[in-house]
């Protein structure tokens, strides 16, 4: 994962991933209410696919340092890039068990 914005880049991991927010880690305490380009990489599934990469305008709704030294970071998305928000909705529902 990495979050662009005002000259400033970070990377880190995503923890929780939905549609319209996510918690990220990284290694930079940042301010809440910053805006952000969030790009992060869907890994492929198989060795004969390729990952995906989507792009999303967000802004970061807290940050805090976690237990495990890094910050961990909520994000609420603003808007997807692309095809970003398709890309996504397509991984989630192919990884979470839908229950009735």
């Amino acid at each position: 994962m990495q979050l662009s914005g005002r000259d400033r880049e970070f990377h880190g991991w995503i923890g929780e991933i939905s549609t319209v927010d996510a918690t990220a880690y990284t290694e930079n305490n940042l301010a809440a209410n910053s805006r952000f380009l969030a790009q992060f990489f869907i890994p492929p599934k198989s060795t004969h696919e390729h990952g995906k990469v989507v792009q999303v305008d967000c802004k970061s709704t807290y940050c805090v340092l976690d237990n495990n030294g890094m910050f961990r970071i909520g994000l609420k998305f603003n808007a997807f890039l692309g095809k970003g928000l398709a890309e996504l909705e397509k991984e989630l529902t192919s990884h979470v068990a839908l229950t009735s």
